[in-house]
């Protein structure tokens, strides 16, 4: 029953035939896990978060659970349980892709950059073809001042996916930090060829050209914008 109930999409009903079977059977691993799987699909997170922990109870080497744990929790704002959780996971399942990406986003969600970047390698060494993790990885390393390491990654991202608007906006950036501004410059024109109406990439071309010194293009780009709907204190300025 329960079962038919999370087939036809009734979490309430499902939570309530798990319920009774736990009653009924106190170290039912299946009852407790999907007893927390229905109360998260109802977003009843508390009552999941603390059916998944008597579903560890019985069964404390799944790695499963630790992961549905650690969302749970992460969706609760409680990284610290939630970064615990999946670590925990991934010491039971080396191989357990979603419980590192997961490890990955808290870390970078709490300002870990360092083993951020450290856990979406790990990703990707299990999963080459992640490209969101090495999109993620070249963020973390353009906050972490690593431009050339952020450039490798979202140049291998752009390989991918050509049309890519965030990677490239992010490789521009990255370029321009590095000082190769006729890179960054190339790399926004890709951009903004990709998506005629792309602020961002408006922006950037009119900042590159106002450092140039080229008033007559900037105020073209800034032009833009303006009939685009753009109306921030920056740009008028």
């Amino acid at each position: 029953l329960a079962a038919w109930a999370s087939a036809s999409g009734d979490f309430q009903m499902a939570a309530k035939f798990c319920t009774l079977l736990v009653d009924a059977v106190p170290n039912h691993f299946e009852g407790w896990f999907n007893l927390g799987l229905a109360h998260q699909k109802a977003q009843r997170l508390q009552q999941a978060a603390d059916a998944y922990q008597q579903a560890i109870k019985v069964r404390p080497q799944s790695s499963q659970t630790y992961t549905n744990l650690g969302i749970v929790r992460q969706e609760l704002g409680a990284l610290k349980e939630a970064k615990d959780a999946y670590r925990e996971a991934v010491r039971l399942d080396p191989n357990a892709v979603a419980a590192l990406w997961n490890l990955a986003l808290v870390l970078e969600q709490s300002g870990e950059q360092d083993e951020a970047e450290k856990t979406y390698m790990k990703v990707l060494d299990k999963d080459p073809e992640n490209h969101e993790a090495r999109f993620r990885l070249g963020y973390v390393r353009l906050q972490r001042g690593d431009y050339r390491g952020s450039a490798e990654a979202f140049e291998t991202c752009l390989k991918k996916r050509k049309d890519w608007i965030e990677a490239q906006m992010n490789l521009a950036l990255a370029y321009w930090k590095m000082g190769d501004r006729d890179l960054a410059q190339l790399v926004y024109e890709q951009a903004l060829n990709s998506d005629p109406k792309s602020l961002d990439a408006l922006r950037g071309l009119a900042a590159l050209a106002l450092e140039r010194g080229d008033l007559d293009q900037a105020l073209e780009f800034h032009g833009r914008l303006v009939d685009l709907g753009e109306r921030t204190p920056e740009l008028l300025y």
